[in-house]
């Protein structure tokens, strides 16, 4: 692939991923299952699928070779398609044979992802770190997906906890590539305020429940 070719695909990464922030950002503040919060939602999904996809297809590129962008490519498109997909758990029952193959190249990737952090020669944190992330992830999806009833009990909050945690991965690859925080700090910071926001809008949804 020519250098032109690479900056052609960084531009477009860039208006995608734009574009994906800012919808997400509209979705996660509007009125949760209201016209606003659904349709910038959908164009977060695909907005973000592409914009990784083309981030991770750079960072494979000789001279534009990172580990970083690769990883959080894979956990970003993970968390979004999943997040998407339970979206149908509203259903009582709805054949998982999608969310299973999701979940199992999530795992899969995290095996190799942890196995080339270890033995590559250097020790690589970021591989060993998203590496294992995405394998819990994944072992907590085949244990839900043993029980119809409950992802169709919770299927609001898997929804929210994944398509969120695709937004905070988006938006931690967005302030350390940027350096805008500088430090373990950028690396932190957007998962804490995003986890806290994630609690709180699952304990209003379970509130919501109950009444």
């Amino acid at each position: 692939m020519t250098e032109s070719t690479i900056q052609v695909l960084i531009y477009i990464h860039v208006v995608f991923g734009a574009i994906a922030l800012l919808s997400g950002s509209i979705s996660l503040v509007a009125k949760k299952g209201g016209f606003l919060h659904r349709k910038c939602g959908l164009v977060f999904v695909f907005t973000m699928l592409i914009s990784s996809i083309l981030s991770m297809t750079v960072a494979v590129q000789p001279n534009h070779i990172n580990t970083f962008l690769f990883s959080i490519g894979i956990l970003t498109m993970y968390f979004v398609i999943g997040g998407y997909l339970a979206l149908r758990y509203k259903k009582k029952y709805v054949n998982l044979m999608a969310d299973k193959c999701l979940a199992l190249t999530m795992f899969v990737i995290g095996i190799a992802m942890v196995s080339n952090g270890l033995f590559s020669g250097d020790l690589n944190i970021v591989l060993l770190v998203f590496g294992l992330l995405g394998i819990v992830f994944a072992v907590r999806d085949f244990a839900n997906f043993y029980f119809h009833e409950e992802l169709h009990k919770h299927w609001l909050t898997l929804h929210l906890g994944k398509i969120t945690g695709g937004y905070i991965s988006a938006f931690t690859a967005f302030i350390v590539v940027n350096q805008y925080i500088p430090g373990i700090v950028g690396w932190i910071l957007p998962g804490v305020i995003g986890g806290v926001f994630i609690a709180f809008s699952i304990i209003k949804v379970k509130k919501a429940q109950l009444k």
